[in-house]
């Protein structure tokens, strides 16, 4: 019987805390990347027609590194061999897609009002050919290495200098910002690799509980057993229920701070340091409300079990 409780402990641990915690890491530092190749692109000049102009009249050869660059504009044709062509100003050059991952930012806002809002906009981490189809005229900013090619000036993707590219729906001066504060997850913990995992602990437990309910096994272990296996859906259980919904107020409170710091890092330098202690101080207060939900729900389970078994 100790030995089921152990092995059900053990399934918990793992399945329930452990890989949903990698997921989210893996989460966060997705999108944490994601926010650092924006600031990078910040400080990048803007490329002009002028420039192109300039530069094509030179001729210079083929492969030859020209620079840099942020451009925007909007998408004027897509071509063969996974080539977007971007009008900007009169003058057009070459996004190389080949092997690329793009995001799209929506939401429909064509400015930003005074506050700083997560929700107001969406975006999402796709692969270029996962992508239906793309309307001519949709904006596109693009960030990265500019070189010459034989039908014109071309972005293309490098390992040391990954190519930054984002579709969106407004004005082109506040891609940057609006991809800052919408560039974060809603929730960490929930993702691809916790739903997996939570399925698979679920299934496990199924199997351990199968045979440690009944027979000689004392009503402590079969109530220890039960309340482990229903690990995932404590926190959505009355009493601890209440605390939930203080956990995602919080949260979301808590995302807001981290996009208000981000801004603050592109525009105001010094408001970072304030809103990054009013993002640790939530995210602790929400973690502290979640884990007391998961703990009141428990203990109050695990006495009711006791009582009917």
């Amino acid at each position: 019987m100790f030995l089921r409780s152990w092995l059900a402990l053990a399934v918990a641990l793992v399945f329930y805390v452990l890989v949903p915690l990698l997921g989210a890491i893996l989460a966060r530092t997705r999108w944490r990347q994601f926010r650092e190749r924006l600031f990078q692109a910040a400080g990048l000049p803007r490329l002009s027609a002028g420039q192109l102009f300039g530069w094509a009249a030179a001729v210079p050869p083929p492969g030859s590194l020209v620079g840099l660059f942020i451009a925007c504009g909007e998408v004027e044709a897509i071509g063969p061999d996974n080539r977007l062509w971007l009008r900007m100003d009169g003058a057009t050059c070459i996004v190389n897609l080949d092997r690329l991952a793009v995001y799209t930012l929506g939401g429909g806002r064509e400015a930003l009002d005074a506050s700083v809002d997560p929700e107001m906009d969406v975006i999402e981490h796709l692969h270029w050919k996962s992508i239906p189809t793309i309307t001519q005229g949709v904006r596109l900013f693009v960030a990265g290495r500019l070189i010459a090619g034989e039908s014109g000036f071309c972005f293309v993707h490098a390992d040391d200098c990954p190519l930054l590219v984002i579709l969106h729906d407004g004005l082109d001066e506040y891609v940057l910002p609006r991809a800052l504060i919408a560039g974060r997850h809603r929730n960490e913990y929930w993702n691809p690799l916790t739903q997996v995992s939570l399925a698979v602990g679920i299934l496990a437990m199924s199997g351990i509980l199968g045979s440690a309910l009944g027979g000689r096994t004392l009503v402590f272990f079969q109530a220890l057993n039960l309340t482990l296996a229903f690990g995932p859906i404590l926190p959505f259980l009355p009493p601890g229920f209440l605390l939930f919904f203080v956990y995602r107020r919080w949260w979301a409170l808590a995302r807001r701070y981290r996009a208000e710091r981000d801004i603050a890092t592109l525009r105001q330098p010094g408001q970072t340091r304030r809103w990054q202690r009013q993002a640790i101080r939530t995210v602790l207060f929400s973690m502290a409300a979640f884990g007391l939900a998961v703990l009141v729900n428990g203990v109050g389970l695990f006495l009711l079990l006791r009582l009917v078994l």
